[in-house]
Formats: C-alpha cells, structure tokens, sequence
C-alpha cells in the first residue's frame, strides 16, 4: 500500500517538471492559481467545494474509521488528522497544478481559450489530457506514466473502500471473520462482486456513471442526450435509491430509543454514551464524567 500511496506522487512530480517547460503551461497556472472572488457568491461553487472534501476525505465511508482502529490507544490522532488535511490539500493543489500546465498547452497549440478546453468529469482525465499528452514530444513514454499513475490511484482508492467494509464486516461478525482462511475467502468475494459491478460503469463510453454521480450530485434530470429527459417516475425511483441509505440512519435511531428502557430523555442520554469494551485494559483506567455531573467508571456500566 505505501507503493501504491506514495509512487504517484514520484509521476506527478515527474509530469509537472515536464509540462511546466511547455509552451503555454504559464497561462494554465494563470488560470488555476489567479482567484476570481466573483465566484463566491455561485453557490454551484460552493456544492462542488463541499462534494470534493466529501470525496478526497471520504467521509461517512468508514475508511478513516477502520484505518483508525489499527492505532494504539494513545495514538495522537489529533497530529495524523491535521497531516492529513494538509497531505490533502498539497495532493490537490499539486494535481492541478500538472492538470492546468497541460491545458495551458493544449490551449496554446489549438489557439482555443483555455475555459473552453478544461472540463469536468471523466473526460477530463481520459480524453482531454492524454490527448495533450499525445501531442508532446516523448508521448509513449509520457503516456505511460500518466496511466500507470492513475491504475495505482484507482487501486489505492479501492484499498481504502474494500477496507472500510471488510472492517465493518468484521465487527459485525467477529466470530466468522477470525479464521484467515475465511477472512481471504470473504476478501476475495467482496473484490470479485464489486469488479463486476464496476464493469457496467465502464460501458457505453461511461454513461453510466455520468448519469449515478454527476448529473446525481449537480441535482439536474439526467438525460441520455440533450434533447431526451428521462420521465418523472425515473426521477422519483433513482432518488429513493439514493435514498435509501440515508434513511437507515434515522430508522436505526428510532429503532434503538424503543429498544431501550427509561424516559425519552433518559433514552436519549444512554445511547448518546459509547459503547465501550470492558476488556480494554486501557479504556478501563479511566473515569468519565457524565452530562448529569456523575462520575462514570466504564467498568461499572452493563447495557
């Protein structure tokens, strides 16, 4: 995984010396770097900022969770999660700053605006910029070390997904989860199924995953062409699907206040304490002070 992690950033500083000697590669970090404050007030910007940190955070997948839980319990963890934020946004800054070299160069030799070539999206990263890689001198070798450094980004990105759920499999099933043999078995299924659920987002010229993230998170009716909108029944069902993953949250809650004994706010308090494991020799040294000003010792606490 540190391979996978850390080579990228070998390519990126590779193609970035490389297409900053371009002709034109200044104006596309012009354009990049040079805020219009304009923008501000577009709140299209500010839905795409917060899709962004939402992605490169993955936040609410569990990734961060169950890499977490691999730390010792004195682990710093306020450190790793400001390294974090910033190795995130020198990452993002650095990719565009190669991204916008190379539209700058692109903008150069077809004489075309720089706003008119740059474009969101799959096309950006599989049409756009390989085809300004082509025109470069050296392209194979050029070529090769974009795609490689893209292969290795998408199978650290499915490091970080698999993992997230195979960890939130193994809480669920400690038991059935603690034989290797399994574990492998279960690992390797879990791969299998979603690669074959990925073939379909690459067929049709990946229309398919337009149509789940983009035009899903841009809120618009999603269409096959321009002129064809898709009914508003089709709407309705790809909203609920959306959906229906959120709505287990607030289902789990209501679920768990019956379960529980005691007044509504009673309720409320006592799921609002973490459950913690009494086996934890760690945890268990130390006392806690509760909302009603208590003191709590979590070796006393049964649920």
């Amino acid at each position: 995984m540190y391979v996978t992690a850390l080579l990228p950033y070998g390519f990126m500083f590779i193609l970035l010396i490389r297409t900053a000697l371009l002709d034109g590669a200044s104006n596309g970090l012009v354009h990049y770097l040079k805020p219009d404050w304009s923008k501000l007030t577009d709140m299209t910007v500010w839905s795409d900022a917060g899709t962004q940190i939402f992605f490169s955070y993955s936040l609410g997948l569990g990734v961060l969770t169950s890499f977490g839980s691999y730390n010792q319990f004195h682990h710093n963890s306020l450190r790793d999660c400001c390294l974090f934020a910033l190795v995130n946004t020198f990452t993002s800054l650095l990719s565009g700053c190669v991204i916008f070299c190379t539209l700058g160069y692109m903008s150069y030799i077809s004489n075309i605006p720089l706003n008119q070539i740059a474009e969101s999206g799959p096309g950006l990263g599989f049409i756009v910029y390989p085809k300004a890689i082509g025109t470069m001198p050296g392209s194979p070798f050029w070529s090769i070390c974009f795609f490689i450094m893209i292969i290795l980004l998408g199978i650290d990105s499915m490091f970080a997904g698999v993992e997230g759920f195979i960890a939130a499999a193994g809480d669920y099933f400690p038991h059935a989860l603690t034989s290797k043999r399994f574990r492998c078995i279960f690992v390797g299924c879990v791969c299998i199924t979603s690669y074959l659920v990925g073939l379909s987002m690459v067929t049709n010229a990946l229309f398919i995953i337009s149509v789940i993230v983009y035009e899903e998170l841009t809120y618009k009716r999603a269409s096959i062409h321009k002129p064809y909108r898709f009914p508003g029944w089709a709407v309705k069902v790809g909203w609920l699907i959306a959906s229906s993953s959120v709505l287990l949250i607030p289902l789990v809650m209501i679920i768990k206040i019956f379960q529980t004994s005691g007044t509504l706010i009673q309720r409320i308090k006592t799921l609002c304490i973490p459950i913690i494991d009494n086996s934890n020799t760690e945890i268990s040294k130390f006392n806690v002070i509760t909302s009603t000003g208590t003191l709590y010792n979590p070796d006393e606490r049964t649920m």
